[in-house]
């Protein structure tokens, strides 16, 4: 498991580029995407790799945190012509 979470970042990152290239909702859309399931990843190590005795999950309020920031980032990226904040949120898996 530990393998595959990092294996996964590194997709992560690898990926960024591409989503800095889409028009704006998709770009919002694929980076909550990215952050959410980055959480998840947070969360599986958190439970010590245990994903068969309960669900890793980021509660609702890391949701809308996640939401509100992919929102607030894709939106001066795309209104301002800006570069996407490096690391806007702790389990952003982006990197500019």
């Amino acid at each position: 498991m530990q393998f595959e979470i990092t294996r996964t970042r590194m997709l992560y990152e690898h990926a960024a580029p591409g989503i800095r290239s889409l028009d704006g909702d998709a770009q919002c859309c694929a980076t909550i995407c990215a952050t959410g399931y980055a959480g998840i990843l947070r969360a599986i190590e958190r439970r010590k790799y245990d994903t068969l005795s309960g669900r890793a999950h980021i509660g609702a309020f890391r949701k809308a945190l996640v939401m509100a920031n992919a929102w607030r980032t894709t939106r001066y990226t795309v209104t301002e012509g800006a570069q996407m904040d490096p690391q806007p949120h702790a389990d952003e898996p982006l990197r500019a």
